[in-house]
């Protein structure tokens, strides 16, 4: 901002001191003439009434030459003022320029990190498309290894349960013709060892269990050597030739049983009917034959997914 400076004044001194002497001048001029009687004091008279007049003249000139001078010094100001008001105009229209130019450059910055941005996220997108994928593919391998291995454990599983309820139908078949010999100190050994397989075999979750003679015949826990035998109501079992067996509290074979005589018919006699030691042996070994033979066939086949136990052929 500019500031205002007051011109130097002009001294007035001078000028009041010329005024004052051609007025003294004027004064003693005619007080010297006294009276004004010819043409030359008139005329004398008249040079004073001027000398007075330049003296008033030269009084009042120095108020006129610093009103001037203010007047001047007032529009030099305006004008300067307003020089320095286009200037500022000019220095505003450069930086409006600037600020143009600055934000067509912050425009092509913007438009460059848009451009990035969406080739960014275009790769952002084909690396979650390939990661997914190789999710996936990981996931199927995961599960094809999982369910391999599920298969082995249900495999293994099946071939255990085989194994072991084959080892407690042989024990059951020992102690049967133990206690078809007669012999207490066998059978009591036989029983002990029985007893224990049972208690390693039902800490696994296999659990056998063997009928009571005379109880009624139940077709859901209890089977007969001829499937094709329809056994009369209120039939009662006679003999126990194999126990039954559940896994994990579901069942896993059927009791094979022998019914009562006094429940088979009498016109047509049954193989049942026989309760010799004979016929009991040639039953058990005849049901070995049958339940070994049925192990291999169900070891050859694929385990089945769905079904979480083992099916256990008929003895």
């Amino acid at each position: 901002m500019s500031q205002d400076h007051s011109p130097t004044g002009l001294p007035k001194w001078p000028f009041y001191f010329a005024d004052a002497v051609l007025s003294a001048i004027a004064l003693y001029v005619i007080y010297s003439l006294g009276t004004i009687q010819g043409s030359a004091e008139t005329a004398v008279a008249v040079a004073c009434v001027l000398a007075a007049a330049v003296a008033a003249w030269i009084s009042i000139l120095p108020w006129l030459k610093e009103h001037a001078t203010r007047a001047a010094t007032a529009d030099s100001q305006n004008l300067k003022s307003s020089l320095e008001q286009i200037q500022d105009l000019e220095s505003i229209a450069t930086l409006i320029r600037n600020a143009n130019s600055q934000w067509q450059g912050v425009q092509d910055a913007s438009g460059r990190t848009v451009s990035a941005a969406q080739q960014i996220a275009e790769k952002m997108k084909l690396e979650t498309a390939e990661f997914m994928k190789f999710i996936e593919q990981a996931q199927d391998s995961e599960r094809t290894n999982l369910r391999l291995e599920v298969e082995k454990l249900k495999r293994m599983e099946g071939e255990w349960l085989k194994t072991t309820v084959q080892i407690l139908d042989h024990i059951y078949a020992v102690n049967q013709a133990a206690i078809r010999s007669g012999q207490q100190n066998l059978v009591t050994q036989l029983q002990q060892f029985q007893n224990a397989c049972r208690d390693v075999a039902r800490r696994m979750g296999l659990v056998p269990f063997v009928p009571v003679p005379s109880e009624d015949f139940n077709p859901q826990t209890h089977q007969l050597p001829d499937p094709k035998f329809t056994p009369p109501e209120n039939a009662k079992v006679g003999e126990v030739l194999a126990m039954g067996f559940t896994y994990q509290g579901q069942l896993l074979r059927r009791a094979l049983v022998l019914l009562e005589q006094s429940d088979l018919p009498a016109t047509s006699p049954h193989p049942e009917a026989s309760e010799s030691p004979a016929n009991i042996e040639e039953l058990e070994s005849q049901a070995a034959i049958m339940n070994e033979s049925h192990l291999e066939e169900e070891s050859s086949r694929p385990s089945d997914e769905s079904s979480s136990h083992l099916q256990l052929p008929l003895v």
